[in-house]
């Protein structure tokens, strides 16, 4: 379940970064995304733990506060980064992702999750 949560999770964000949001900011996250080979993976494991500790049907608010705490997590996570092939690579990668998520408006942030609600309702559904 939790490898079709990941996979589910970067799916709609990826596509609020697009769908949910109209900004340059917005534009750039989701081309960093684009060029990362491991940086996105390594985020969205700290987002589905952030996630999956969430209980009941979570607003907005709450959603978008457990994804900017998975920002702050994954950034200073080191060791998710020495299991990855191109270290080098995947901490440029790490550090792009984070600072762009790291100056999103909160506006951006609610626009990225904007399909998240759905999701969460389904994956407790599945539990």
């Amino acid at each position: 379940m939790k490898d079709d949560l990941r996979s589910n999770l970067g799916v709609a964000l990826h596509t609020g970064l697009r769908k949910g949001c109209d900004s340059t900011l917005a534009s750039l996250a989701h081309a960093i995304i684009n060029l990362t080979e491991e940086g996105w993976g390594l985020y969205l494991e700290h987002a589905v733990k952030q996630l999956e500790a969430l209980t009941g049907n979570p607003t907005p608010e709450v959603i978008v506060q457990a994804l900017q705490t998975a920002n702050e997590l994954f950034y200073g996570d080191r060791k998710s980064i020495e299991t990855c092939t191109d270290r080098v690579r995947a901490s440029q990668e790490v550090q792009a992702l984070y600072l762009a998520f790291k100056v999103m408006s909160d506006h951006e942030w609610y626009g990225m999750s904007c399909y998240l609600p759905a999701l969460l309702e389904r994956e407790e559904e599945h539990k």
